[in-house]
């Protein structure tokens, strides 16, 4: 019986399959139908709040088709019932998270703090993010670990590193500047709705020369830095990131529903 139990627990990983395989899917069709809704529903609204809630419904759901099937014929004490509903309720858990980044690897979903007219994004939408590829290009929207900077006795010094979403604008090798709110690389400037120069940079005159393995990543940095402490050299500082720091690239905006769409970058 414990064997028949424990491949009926795995079986159940895919909901509704041990009622299907003994006939009994009639039995629990209204409860299926209900967490194929509420799972379709939260990869609907994958990486919001309102996703989180309709997923973790889902796996309240599955978990409760995979005990009464045979936990509940087995287990007659209401503790190791409990117990038993808690271990499955995280193991799904568990599944529900890791699955998607298994198909997507590295997906995840990151508000941005900046718009992008040219991509019609705007401060606070959501975008899907997937693991980085060897090549960036520039106009990609990456997510990386980002220095955060203060200034204490008018010298900037670095506070620690955050998860930040930014657009690449210069690459390895180029000479970037900052010119009347606008960038440019080489000294050909580059389109100010595609490549927005971010408010705490506007009215700097700058040049930034980048490295091997270096790029220019444009974004609302926590910066604590005001007058005479953003010159060139700390902008150059703050704004140029190795590769080994960047993480994934978004591909697509994810929210609000209403622009939702691929992001292309030439």
């Amino acid at each position: 019986m414990a064997v028949e139990s424990l491949g009926s627990l795995v079986l159940g990983l895919i909901p509704g399959l041990p009622y299907l395989l003994t006939g009994q899917f009639r039995s629990i069709l209204l409860l299926w139908l209900a967490w194929l809704v509420l799972f379709c529903l939260g990869m609907f609204f994958y990486g919001l709040p309102e996703g989180w809630t309709l997923i973790g419904l889902a796996v309240a759901v599955h978990a409760w088709l995979i005990f009464r099937h045979k936990a509940l014929e087995v287990l007659e004490k209401f503790g190791e019932r409990i117990v038993v509903l808690l271990f499955l309720v995280l193991v799904l858990v568990a599944a529900y998270v890791w699955l998607p980044r298994l198909v997507i690897p590295g997906l995840g979903c990151i508000q941005s703090n900046m718009a992008i007219p040219y991509h019609h994004i705007e401060n606070g939408d959501a975008l899907l993010m997937r693991r980085v590829s060897k090549e960036l290009k520039r106009g990609m929207l990456v997510g990386f670990w980002a220095h955060t900077y203060g200034v204490l006795r008018d010298e900037l010094r670095r506070r620690g590193d955050v998860r930040g979403l930014g657009q690449i604008v210069g690459l390895p090798g180029e000479r970037l500047e900052i010119r009347r709110d606008v960038f440019a690389v080489n000294s050909q400037a580059l389109d100010a709705k595609q490549y927005p120069v971010p408010g705490w940079l506007h009215g700097q005159e700058t040049t930034v020369p980048l490295g091997q393995g270096e790029y220019f990543v444009s974004c609302v940095y926590g910066v604590q830095a005001r007058g005479r402490a953003l010159n060139s050299q700390v902008i150059q500082r703050i704004c140029v990131v190795d590769r080994e720091r960047i993480e994934s690239r978004a591909f697509m905006l994810w929210w609000p529903l209403s622009r939702r769409g691929w992001l292309e970058v030439d």
